[in-house]
């Protein structure tokens, strides 16, 4: 993930929803400043503690729908499922995510956005102004990231990562 925003140009990031801060430590180790937010305030603690050593790194403990992005100029949003009372067939939709993807969809209309996912998103909720890249560890897809602005690769709607114990290999297809 952190590779896309320092080839864009990136260099200050918003990582809203960050948990203990794995996206940001690796953003942080390529030099990106990162804005690090996290509402769990346990959570957010640890991720102090990760991020410490790099000091254009900052952990904030807030809800990531009330955090002023204005001095960003990228967005990295992991939103958490809400699985609490529903069943295993129900259909997601954008309100089971937390921020919810209206949210997140928001966001990217304004800037370079990156949204991990898991990878049984409903198609018909991904946006045509998108890259869609699922990942797949050794035969077991376990991610969906959508890229918007210019975190997408030109001329790529859609994508499969595919990391194996013998590589890397990806398959493309144009929007």
């Amino acid at each position: 993930h952190a590779g896309r925003y320092r080839v864009a140009g990136t260099e200050r990031v918003a990582d809203l929803g960050c948990g203990i801060g794995s996206d940001a430590l690796a953003m942080s180790a390529l030099g990106i400043a990162v804005t690090a937010v996290e509402r769990d305030e346990v959570t957010a603690a640890l991720t102090a503690y990760n991020l410490a050593p790099f000091d254009d790194t900052v952990v904030v403990n807030a809800d990531a729908t009330e955090v002023d992005l204005t001095s960003v100029d990228g967005i990295f949003l992991d939103p958490a499922r809400r699985t609490a009372g529903h069943s295993n067939t129900r259909r997601i939709t954008s309100d089971d995510y937390s921020p919810s993807l209206d949210f997140c969809f928001g966001v990217a209309e304004k800037l370079p956005t990156g949204i991990k996912l898991g990878p049984g998103l409903d198609r018909d909720l991904i946006p045509e102004n998108c890259e869609a890249q699922w990942i797949s560890v050794n035969g077991e897809v376990v991610e969906m990231g959508l890229w918007f602005g210019p975190l997408a690769r030109p001329d790529i709607g859609r994508a499969a990562l595919l990391l194996t114990t013998d590589g890397m290999h990806e398959m493309t297809a144009s929007s």
